[in-house]
């Protein structure tokens, strides 16, 4: 199985001490002024763009635009967080269906947390967003970090499973941050697992760092579910996950968050890799018995 890669984040200059009243950041929700960007998910042997990941950015009257990490602290702080999450999703489901329109359906993935997991009507909402939208449910993915699912397991496994058979891919964010096993967090409907950045950043410089990505790798594949690797910024750590790999690589360079205006950027992707799909067929098995197969790709 070969791992899949996630461009390195490009973060705009932060406003260095900044702190936003909670209505200002309310305001930013309610009026449009958080926009998305989307980060390509790339297949690393066929260059192949699997899917894109909603990455929020602010539009502030004053400062420009500001990354999630300049922001997104104190809208949690704020108890705005669920908010954000709807807001997020309905915007990724809007631009997903418009890309689907024209052409270019790709999966897009949103992050969510635990308390979103567990806030009433959750599961609802998303099914209403997609019906108003007429999304294809294959092309919308949730992605949640291992401690977020640890949470409460219990609680956290019974809405995963509803949103994995209403046919929504779910991936286990930022892996290797918390202090879960991955054997333990296949009692979830995840298909797929995203690596932290530090062990990538690690890669190169510390053998221990390369061990334990190779092994996760190796168990994933075990496993049956595919890596995407987040942060590789140079052509070094792509070489050196490829020696990783089974199978040879074929790319070299990721493009930096981009918003829907330069979908362009995404078709081109997808025409340079390849022009097949990724639409994955369903099986019984799994913790919700009906889990899909992870990514196969059919001519």
């Amino acid at each position: 199985m070969t791992p899949q890669v996630i461009a390195g984040r490009a973060a705009p200059r932060p406003a260095l001490g900044e702190v936003f009243p909670p209505a200002d950041l309310g305001h930013a929700i309610s009026t449009g002024q958080v926009t998305l960007h989307y980060q390509p998910q790339v297949e690393l042997t066929t260059g192949l763009v699997l899917g894109v990941e909603a990455l929020a950015r602010w539009e502030h009257p004053r400062l420009g635009l500001l990354g999630p990490d300049q922001f997104l602290p104190q809208v949690a702080r704020a108890d705005l967080m669920h908010q954000m999450t709807l807001h997020v999703l309905d915007r990724a489901m809007e631009q997903a269906a418009a890309l689907a329109a024209a052409g270019h359906g790709t999966r897009v993935s949103v992050n969510v947390a635990a308390s979103d997991l567990h806030g009433p009507g959750f599961v609802d909402h998303v099914a209403d967003t997609l019906d108003r939208y007429q999304l294809d449910r294959a092309l919308l993915g949730l992605e949640v970090t291992e401690t977020e699912a640890m949470t409460d397991p219990e609680r956290s496994g019974k809405v995963l499973c509803e949103l994995h058979q209403m046919g929504i891919h779910l991936s286990v964010d930022d892996y290797g941050t918390g202090h879960s096993c991955l054997a333990y967090l296949q009692q979830f409907p995840f298909r797929s697992l995203k690596l932290d950045r530090a062990f990538i950043a690690g890669l190169l410089g510390d053998p221990g760092t390369a061990a334990i990505v190779r092994s996760t790798i190796a168990m994933a594949r075990e496993l049956g579910m595919p890596v995407l690797a987040e942060g590789v910024e140079d052509d070094a750590t792509l070489l050196a996950l490829r020696g990783l790999s089974a199978s040879p690589l074929k790319a070299s360079a990721w493009p930096v968050p981009f918003p829907l205006g330069s979908s362009s950027q995404l078709s081109a992707g997808r025409r340079r890799g390849s022009s097949r799909s990724c639409v994955p067929p369903h099986r019984r098995s799994g913790p919700c018995h009906g889990r899909p197969d992870p990514h196969i790709c059919t001519p």
